[in-house]
């Protein structure tokens, strides 16, 4: 359960990096 929580929430972040820096792209 740790190893899910620590790992979860790290790749949450990546998710939400990608987004906004797709998010970014189709605006400029």
């Amino acid at each position: 359960v740790a190893f899910e929580e620590k790992y979860g929430s790290q790749l949450e972040l990546i998710f939400r990096f990608i987004d906004r820096a797709l998010a970014i792209g189709v605006l400029s």
